[in-house]
């Protein structure tokens, strides 16, 4: 299960640049240690501690992963930002 925050950013982590939505969650996914991910177009910044300050930012979005659905976490469930639903905070469930 993946919480999703619109327009917000984490202080920190691991930065890969170019990678599609459904790369960026599950390379979060496959790490045993990743916690959240925030995702643009432009990068997909993995991190390990979900303590850490955020902040406003336009056109990326949040992603926090629960481990305690993971084995029902499905990315391809995940809607892209510009399909997202008007709320700035919502909750996916896999398959």
């Amino acid at each position: 299960m993946w919480t999703r925050q619109d327009d917000v950013a984490s202080l920190g982590g691991t930065l890969y640049p170019f990678m599609s939505l459904s790369g960026c969650l599950k390379l979060c996914v496959d790490m045993p240690t990743c916690v959240a991910v925030d995702y643009s177009v432009a990068f997909c910044a993995v991190h390990t501690n979900i303590n850490v300050s955020t902040f406003s930012a336009s056109d990326t979005t949040r992603y926090i992963l629960n481990r305690a659905c993971q084995s029902s976490t499905s990315v391809s469930s995940i809607s892209s930002p510009s399909t997202a639903q008007a709320s700035t905070e919502s909750t996916y469930f896999g398959e």
